[in-house]
């Protein structure tokens, strides 16, 4: 791990000193995924994404977000510089089979930055923890120091994914029915894992290009992430409601 290139590239590492919470988020996944591996290697695709919800949902039902934002609260704020801010309101459970038995496309995301989607990632920072299974083959991919590179200077593309279609159980855990491909302005060639300890999130700029965390070893990978928002950056237009709680996107944080 290479500490001078993470700070060069806004990721900075936050310990959770108290692991109940991300203890708490691992009981949640194993009851839900109590079957043996191979059990759900050989699903369909649908009836996977019907756990990962279930799950995500029942992590939601727990007010993970808050109990996460709480512990890491003088950190975040260091981390934005300033006292106020928002989070995301229902985090995102990410559970990426092998590839072996998926198409690549089914469940991890492509490159992107926060912005590409919506005012909702503007001024957004992201919180990122590995829970269960992570590894250099599975993990978060970066580019380094792209959160430097001028929005007007990535070229991307718009397409629909055959595999997850709007308002879907897949969109619902965070996948994407309309993806933004990078097809120029980025070596995406000079790609970085993002390699976090258990117990530790990681904080990072949204414009940081990040993502294809497309799974090349044997088991399910499980993180979660969310996204937070300085109150600086927030706009009342910008706070739509959320796809799977229909609560509103971003809550203020308070004690």
């Amino acid at each position: 791990m290479c500490r001078s290139n993470y700070k060069k590239s806004s990721i900075q590492l936050l310990t959770h000193k108290n692991k109940k919470v991300i203890n708490q988020i691992k009981k949640i996944i194993l009851s839900n995924f109590s079957q043996k591996e191979k059990f759900y290697l050989s699903m369909k695709l649908e009836d996977f994404r019907k756990i990962v919800l279930k799950t995500q949902n029942q992590i939601y039902r727990e007010n993970i977000s808050y109990k996460i934002v709480t512990l890491l609260e003088k950190d975040i704020k260091k981390y934005i510089g300033e006292d106020g801010f928002y989070f995301q309101s229902h985090l995102y459970l990410r559970a990426s089979r092998p590839i072996k038995y998926i198409d690549e496309q089914t469940d991890s995301i492509g490159w992107h930055r926060e912005r590409f989607y919506g005012k909702n990632g503007l001024g957004a920072v992201n919180l990122w923890t590995p829970i269960l299974n992570v590894n250099k083959e599975n993990t978060l991919r970066f580019i380094p120091q792209s959160q430097k590179i001028i929005q007007q200077k990535i070229k991307i593309k718009k397409e629909n994914n055959p595999y997850t279609k709007k308002n879907s159980d897949g969109h619902k855990v965070g996948l994407l029915y309309a993806p933004k491909t990078i097809v120029g302005g980025v070596n995406l060639n000079k790609s970085k894992p993002m390699m976090i300890p258990y117990y530790q999130s990681a904080i990072f700029n949204g414009d940081l290009i990040h993502g294809s965390a497309i799974n090349y070893s044997k088991k399910i990978r499980f993180s979660v992430d969310m996204r937070i928002m300085p109150k600086s950056k927030w706009k009342s237009n910008s706070n739509k409601f959320h796809i799977t709680n229909s609560k509103k996107y971003y809550i203020e944080y308070k004690k």
